[in-house]
Protein backbone atom coordinates (compact mmCIF):
# COMPACT_ATOMS: atom_id res chain seq x y z
CA UNK A 1 0.00 0.00 0.00
CA UNK A 2 2.84 2.39 0.94
CA UNK A 3 4.70 1.51 -2.28
CA UNK A 4 1.62 2.30 -4.36
CA UNK A 5 1.22 5.73 -2.76
CA UNK A 6 4.92 6.44 -3.29
CA UNK A 7 4.76 5.52 -6.98
CA UNK A 8 1.76 7.85 -7.37
CA UNK A 9 3.58 10.72 -5.72
CA UNK A 10 6.63 10.23 -7.97
CA UNK A 11 4.44 10.17 -11.05
CA UNK A 12 2.73 13.44 -10.06
CA UNK A 13 6.12 15.05 -9.40
CA UNK A 14 7.38 14.00 -12.83
CA UNK A 15 4.25 15.42 -14.47
CA UNK A 16 4.80 18.71 -12.66
CA UNK A 17 8.40 18.87 -13.83
CA UNK A 18 7.35 18.14 -17.39
CA UNK A 19 4.74 20.92 -17.27
CA UNK A 20 7.31 23.38 -15.91
CA UNK A 21 9.80 22.43 -18.59
CA UNK A 22 7.27 23.05 -21.37
CA UNK A 23 6.13 26.46 -19.99
CA UNK A 24 7.83 29.31 -21.94
CA UNK A 25 9.26 32.24 -20.01
CA UNK A 26 9.88 35.84 -21.04
CA UNK A 27 13.13 37.83 -20.49
CA UNK A 28 12.15 38.76 -16.91
CA UNK A 29 11.80 35.13 -15.97
CA UNK A 30 8.00 35.31 -15.69
CA UNK A 31 5.84 32.78 -17.55
CA UNK A 32 5.13 34.14 -21.01
CA UNK A 33 1.56 34.45 -22.31
CA UNK A 34 0.69 31.64 -24.69
CA UNK A 35 -1.62 32.59 -27.55
CA UNK A 36 -3.35 29.60 -29.08
CA UNK A 37 -3.52 29.63 -32.86
CA UNK A 38 -6.38 27.87 -34.64
CA UNK A 39 -5.39 24.54 -36.04
CA UNK A 40 -5.42 24.48 -39.84
CA UNK A 41 -7.51 21.32 -39.68
CA UNK A 42 -10.26 23.40 -38.11
CA UNK A 43 -10.80 25.16 -41.45
CA UNK A 44 -11.98 22.02 -43.21
CA UNK A 45 -15.54 21.94 -41.73
CA UNK A 46 -16.05 25.63 -42.57
CA UNK A 47 -14.80 25.14 -46.14
CA UNK A 48 -17.06 22.12 -46.63
CA UNK A 49 -20.05 24.03 -45.26
CA UNK A 50 -19.35 27.05 -47.46
CA UNK A 51 -19.12 24.94 -50.60
CA UNK A 52 -22.20 22.91 -49.64
CA UNK A 53 -24.28 26.04 -48.95
CA UNK A 54 -23.22 27.55 -52.26
CA UNK A 55 -24.30 24.40 -54.14
CA UNK A 56 -27.71 24.64 -52.40
CA UNK A 57 -28.06 28.30 -53.36
CA UNK A 58 -27.73 29.40 -49.73
CA UNK A 59 -25.20 32.09 -50.51
CA UNK A 60 -25.76 34.13 -47.36
CA UNK A 61 -24.88 31.09 -45.26
CA UNK A 62 -21.88 30.38 -47.49
CA UNK A 63 -20.70 33.96 -47.06
CA UNK A 64 -20.82 33.59 -43.28
CA UNK A 65 -18.52 30.55 -43.43
CA UNK A 66 -16.04 32.34 -45.71
CA UNK A 67 -16.04 35.32 -43.35
CA UNK A 68 -15.29 33.04 -40.40
CA UNK A 69 -12.31 31.59 -42.28
CA UNK A 70 -11.16 35.05 -43.34
CA UNK A 71 -11.25 36.17 -39.70
CA UNK A 72 -9.34 33.11 -38.51
CA UNK A 73 -6.74 33.46 -41.27
CA UNK A 74 -6.60 37.12 -42.36
CA UNK A 75 -3.39 36.54 -44.32
CA UNK A 76 -4.88 33.78 -46.47
CA UNK A 77 -5.85 35.50 -49.73
CA UNK A 78 -8.07 32.58 -50.77
CA UNK A 79 -10.63 33.28 -48.04
CA UNK A 80 -10.68 37.03 -48.63
CA UNK A 81 -11.21 36.34 -52.32
CA UNK A 82 -14.05 33.90 -51.58
CA UNK A 83 -15.74 36.53 -49.39
CA UNK A 84 -15.48 39.15 -52.12
CA UNK A 85 -16.70 36.82 -54.88
CA UNK A 86 -19.64 35.59 -52.80
CA UNK A 87 -20.68 39.15 -51.91
CA UNK A 88 -20.56 40.13 -55.60
CA UNK A 89 -22.63 37.08 -56.53
CA UNK A 90 -25.20 37.85 -53.83
CA UNK A 91 -25.44 41.44 -55.11
CA UNK A 92 -26.09 40.28 -58.66
CA UNK A 93 -28.70 37.70 -57.62
CA UNK A 94 -30.44 40.17 -55.32
CA UNK A 95 -30.64 42.74 -58.12
CA UNK A 96 -32.06 40.14 -60.51
CA UNK A 97 -34.81 39.22 -58.04
CA UNK A 98 -35.49 42.91 -57.36
CA UNK A 99 -35.88 43.74 -61.06
CA UNK A 100 -38.12 40.73 -61.70
CA UNK A 101 -40.24 41.63 -58.66
CA UNK A 102 -40.56 45.30 -59.61
CA UNK A 103 -41.56 44.36 -63.17
CA UNK A 104 -44.23 41.98 -61.83
CA UNK A 105 -45.47 44.69 -59.46
CA UNK A 106 -45.86 47.16 -62.31
CA UNK A 107 -47.94 44.56 -64.17
CA UNK A 108 -50.17 43.95 -61.16
CA UNK A 109 -48.82 40.44 -60.52
CA UNK A 110 -48.56 40.86 -56.74
CA UNK A 111 -47.91 37.19 -55.93
CA UNK A 112 -44.85 36.99 -58.19
CA UNK A 113 -43.68 40.42 -57.10
CA UNK A 114 -43.86 39.50 -53.42
CA UNK A 115 -42.02 36.19 -54.00
CA UNK A 116 -39.18 37.81 -55.95
CA UNK A 117 -38.77 40.76 -53.65
CA UNK A 118 -38.66 38.58 -50.55
CA UNK A 119 -36.00 36.47 -52.27
CA UNK A 120 -33.98 39.64 -52.93
CA UNK A 121 -34.38 40.74 -49.33
CA UNK A 122 -33.33 37.33 -48.00
CA UNK A 123 -30.09 37.65 -49.95
CA UNK A 124 -29.45 41.26 -48.97
CA UNK A 125 -31.54 42.47 -45.96
CA UNK A 126 -30.14 45.99 -46.20
CA UNK A 127 -31.78 46.92 -49.53
CA UNK A 128 -34.13 49.82 -48.85
CA UNK A 129 -35.43 49.83 -52.44
CA UNK A 130 -36.73 46.29 -51.94
CA UNK A 131 -38.37 47.26 -48.66
CA UNK A 132 -40.08 50.19 -50.36
CA UNK A 133 -41.43 47.92 -53.11
CA UNK A 134 -42.77 45.50 -50.49
CA UNK A 135 -44.52 48.43 -48.81
CA UNK A 136 -46.22 49.21 -52.12
CA UNK A 137 -47.55 45.65 -52.22
CA UNK A 138 -48.82 46.00 -48.64
CA UNK A 139 -50.50 49.30 -49.48
CA UNK A 140 -52.34 47.74 -52.40
CA UNK A 141 -53.30 44.63 -50.44
CA UNK A 142 -54.76 46.67 -47.58
CA UNK A 143 -56.54 48.96 -49.96
CA UNK A 144 -58.18 46.09 -51.88
CA UNK A 145 -59.45 44.61 -48.62
CA UNK A 146 -60.71 47.95 -47.39
CA UNK A 147 -62.36 48.78 -50.71
CA UNK A 148 -64.23 45.47 -50.67
CA UNK A 149 -65.52 46.20 -47.17
CA UNK A 150 -66.53 49.73 -48.08
CA UNK A 151 -68.62 48.45 -50.96
CA UNK A 152 -70.77 46.60 -48.44
CA UNK A 153 -71.46 49.69 -46.37
CA UNK A 154 -74.67 51.59 -46.88
CA UNK A 155 -74.41 55.08 -48.30
CA UNK A 156 -75.22 57.48 -45.46
CA UNK A 157 -76.35 61.10 -45.56
CA UNK A 158 -72.89 62.37 -44.75
CA UNK A 159 -71.39 60.31 -47.54
CA UNK A 160 -72.80 61.50 -50.88
CA UNK A 161 -70.71 59.29 -53.12
CA UNK A 162 -69.47 55.69 -53.02
CA UNK A 163 -66.12 56.57 -54.58
CA UNK A 164 -63.17 57.38 -52.37
CA UNK A 165 -60.87 60.22 -53.26
CA UNK A 166 -57.17 59.63 -53.75
CA UNK A 167 -56.33 61.92 -50.87
CA UNK A 168 -58.58 60.01 -48.45
CA UNK A 169 -57.17 56.75 -49.74
CA UNK A 170 -53.64 57.92 -48.97
CA UNK A 171 -54.73 58.87 -45.42
CA UNK A 172 -56.10 55.39 -44.78
CA UNK A 173 -53.08 53.63 -46.33
CA UNK A 174 -50.59 55.68 -44.35
CA UNK A 175 -52.55 55.27 -41.12
CA UNK A 176 -52.71 51.50 -41.58
CA UNK A 177 -48.98 51.29 -42.25
CA UNK A 178 -48.15 53.44 -39.24
CA UNK A 179 -50.31 51.23 -37.03
CA UNK A 180 -48.49 48.11 -38.25
CA UNK A 181 -45.12 49.75 -37.58
CA UNK A 182 -46.08 50.82 -34.05
CA UNK A 183 -46.45 54.55 -34.73
CA UNK A 184 -49.84 54.84 -33.00
CA UNK A 185 -49.79 58.63 -32.74
CA UNK A 186 -49.27 58.87 -36.49
CA UNK A 187 -51.93 56.23 -37.12
CA UNK A 188 -54.50 58.18 -35.10
CA UNK A 189 -53.67 61.37 -36.98
CA UNK A 190 -54.02 59.86 -40.46
CA UNK A 191 -57.10 57.72 -39.80
CA UNK A 192 -58.82 60.74 -38.25
CA UNK A 193 -58.24 62.62 -41.52
CA UNK A 194 -59.91 59.75 -43.35
CA UNK A 195 -62.81 59.68 -40.90
CA UNK A 196 -63.37 63.39 -41.42
CA UNK A 197 -64.60 62.43 -44.90
CA UNK A 198 -66.14 59.06 -44.06
CA UNK A 199 -67.22 59.17 -40.40
CA UNK A 200 -69.42 56.06 -40.69
CA UNK A 201 -66.66 53.71 -41.84
CA UNK A 202 -66.83 50.94 -39.24
CA UNK A 203 -63.44 49.44 -40.11
CA UNK A 204 -61.65 52.78 -39.89
CA UNK A 205 -63.32 53.51 -36.55
CA UNK A 206 -62.19 50.13 -35.26
CA UNK A 207 -58.64 50.81 -36.44
CA UNK A 208 -58.40 54.22 -34.78
CA UNK A 209 -59.90 52.77 -31.59
CA UNK A 210 -57.22 50.06 -31.55
CA UNK A 211 -54.54 52.71 -32.12
CA UNK A 212 -55.80 54.71 -29.14
CA UNK A 213 -55.67 51.58 -26.96
CA UNK A 214 -52.09 50.81 -28.04
CA UNK A 215 -51.07 54.41 -27.46
CA UNK A 216 -52.63 54.37 -23.98
CA UNK A 217 -50.69 51.22 -23.10
CA UNK A 218 -47.43 52.87 -24.14
CA UNK A 219 -48.17 56.01 -22.16
CA UNK A 220 -49.09 54.08 -19.04
CA UNK A 221 -45.72 52.33 -19.12
CA UNK A 222 -44.11 55.78 -19.35
CA UNK A 223 -46.08 57.01 -16.33
CA UNK A 224 -48.24 59.37 -18.41
CA UNK A 225 -51.43 58.28 -16.70
CA UNK A 226 -53.59 61.28 -17.60
CA UNK A 227 -52.77 60.97 -21.30
CA UNK A 228 -53.34 57.23 -21.16
CA UNK A 229 -56.78 57.74 -19.61
CA UNK A 230 -57.74 60.28 -22.29
CA UNK A 231 -56.76 57.83 -25.03
CA UNK A 232 -58.72 54.96 -23.50
CA UNK A 233 -61.76 57.23 -23.38
CA UNK A 234 -61.22 58.07 -27.06
CA UNK A 235 -60.98 54.37 -27.91
CA UNK A 236 -64.39 53.78 -26.27
CA UNK A 237 -65.86 56.69 -28.22
CA UNK A 238 -64.88 55.30 -31.61
CA UNK A 239 -65.73 51.62 -31.14
CA UNK A 240 -67.70 49.45 -28.74
CA UNK A 241 -65.53 46.42 -29.53
CA UNK A 242 -63.61 45.18 -26.49
CA UNK A 243 -65.82 47.41 -24.34
CA UNK A 244 -65.25 45.34 -21.22
CA UNK A 245 -61.48 45.38 -21.63
CA UNK A 246 -61.39 49.11 -22.27
CA UNK A 247 -63.67 49.82 -19.33
CA UNK A 248 -61.38 47.79 -17.07
CA UNK A 249 -58.36 49.72 -18.39
CA UNK A 250 -60.17 53.00 -17.73
CA UNK A 251 -61.06 51.94 -14.19
CA UNK A 252 -57.47 50.90 -13.43
CA UNK A 253 -56.13 54.21 -14.74
CA UNK A 254 -58.62 56.20 -12.69
CA UNK A 255 -57.61 54.30 -9.57
CA UNK A 256 -53.91 54.85 -10.32
CA UNK A 257 -54.48 58.57 -10.83
CA UNK A 258 -56.55 58.80 -7.64
CA UNK A 259 -53.74 57.15 -5.68
CA UNK A 260 -51.19 59.46 -7.25
CA UNK A 261 -53.09 62.61 -6.25
CA UNK A 262 -53.78 61.15 -2.80
CA UNK A 263 -50.04 60.73 -2.23
CA UNK A 264 -49.44 64.29 -3.44
CA UNK A 265 -52.05 65.49 -0.95
CA UNK A 266 -50.34 63.69 1.91
CA UNK A 267 -47.02 65.33 1.05
CA UNK A 268 -48.60 68.79 0.72
CA UNK A 269 -50.65 68.53 3.93
CA UNK A 270 -47.68 69.33 6.15
CA UNK A 271 -46.87 72.68 4.58
CA UNK A 272 -49.69 73.71 2.24
CA UNK A 273 -53.26 72.85 3.28
CA UNK A 274 -54.75 74.59 0.26
CA UNK A 275 -52.72 72.47 -2.14
CA UNK A 276 -53.46 69.35 -0.10
CA UNK A 277 -57.21 70.00 -0.38
CA UNK A 278 -56.85 70.43 -4.15
CA UNK A 279 -54.96 67.14 -4.42
CA UNK A 280 -57.49 65.19 -2.33
CA UNK A 281 -60.30 66.73 -4.38
CA UNK A 282 -58.53 65.62 -7.54
CA UNK A 283 -58.16 62.10 -6.17
CA UNK A 284 -61.90 61.92 -5.54
CA UNK A 285 -62.58 63.30 -9.00
CA UNK A 286 -60.89 60.27 -10.50
CA UNK A 287 -62.29 57.81 -7.97
CA UNK A 288 -65.22 58.98 -5.88
CA UNK A 289 -64.96 55.80 -3.77
CA UNK A 290 -61.43 56.54 -2.56
CA UNK A 291 -62.14 56.34 1.19
CA UNK A 292 -58.71 57.48 2.37
CA UNK A 293 -58.78 60.57 0.19
CA UNK A 294 -62.23 61.44 1.51
CA UNK A 295 -61.06 61.15 5.13
CA UNK A 296 -57.93 63.21 4.53
CA UNK A 297 -59.90 65.84 2.64
CA UNK A 298 -62.21 66.28 5.61
CA UNK A 299 -59.24 66.56 7.99
CA UNK A 300 -57.52 69.15 5.79
CA UNK A 301 -60.70 71.18 5.48
CA UNK A 302 -61.18 71.20 9.28
CA UNK A 303 -57.60 72.30 9.82
CA UNK A 304 -57.98 75.00 7.19
CA UNK A 305 -61.10 76.27 8.91
CA UNK A 306 -59.38 76.40 12.32
CA UNK A 307 -56.46 78.34 10.85
CA UNK A 308 -58.84 80.82 9.29
CA UNK A 309 -60.63 81.30 12.65
CA UNK A 310 -57.33 81.85 14.44
CA UNK A 311 -56.32 84.44 11.89
CA UNK A 312 -59.44 86.53 12.40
Amino acid sequence: MTATILRGAVALALLGLTACASQPYDESGEPAEVVAKPAKAATIPHEKLALSYAEQGRFADALLQWKILSTLYPNDARYASSVRQTEEHIGKLSTQHQRTGTSALDKGDFATARHELLAALALDPGRTDVLEALRRIEYDRVWRIQSAKLEKLKVTEDRKTTSIGEQERSYFELGTLMFREGDYTGAVREIQKYLNSYPSDVQAKKLISDAYVKLAAQQRQQGMLQNALSNVEQAKRFSSDNAATNSKAEQDLRMALANEYYEKGLRAQRNDLKLAIEMFDKALEYNSQHAKARVKLAEAQRMQKKLEEIGK
